[in-house]
């Protein structure tokens, strides 16, 4: 089945949901399998990926992305929240040091794209492999997690995400 129109949302089939049900126990903890086996009407979403922006501040500086408009990453990498309160933290630290908008929102984007576009692309390829997709150009059928080595699990940790122990800040960028 696949998405009609602007709809990224679909009814699960039947095999699907057998399927999920069946794996639950071998991937989730208990609690989590215990979950997805008690949903009456599991669904499907489907998840785009974007590149990161070129940009993140246009027209002088009077527009500025902050948020999920800046970093428009899958959820993979469960940063999301993070990042968008740091864009916030970031923005509010330029805007109070500079009273040039477009020196502020440049300071801005050259501390935030970076960390931004890493995170963007490492939750890229978690969810390539964790989906068991070809990463960094295999060839082969696609990855399979449960044969993984002890290198590759390891990456898979949130702790492996760049700039998980903290972004440099505004503070922190030379000036």
């Amino acid at each position: 089945m696949f998405a009609q129109g602007s709809s990224v949302t679909l009814e699960a089939t039947d095999a699907m949901v057998s399927r999920m049900r069946d794996e639950a126990g071998r991937v989730w903890c208990p609690e989590l399998a215990r979950l997805i086996k008690n949903t009456e009407r599991p669904f499907v979403n489907v998840i785009y990926d974007a590149d990161p922006p070129p940009r993140l501040a246009w027209a002088g500086g009077r527009v500025a992305l902050v948020g999920d408009a800046a970093h428009p990453t899958t959820p993979h990498g469960l940063r999301s929240t993070n990042m968008s309160v740091m864009d916030a933290r970031v923005l509010g630290a330029c805007l109070a040091r500079w009273e040039q908008l477009p020196r502020a929102t440049a300071e801005y984007e050259a501390a935030r794209r970076p960390v931004v576009a890493a995170q963007v692309l490492h939750a890229r390829w978690l969810g390539r492999v964790k989906q068991g997709l070809p990463v960094d150009g295999e060839a082969q059928e696609g990855l399979d997690v449960g044969t993984a080595t002890v290198d590759e699990a390891m990456q898979l940790r949130q702790r492996t995400m760049p700039f998980f122990d903290g972004a440099p800040t505004a503070e922190e960028s030379d000036r």
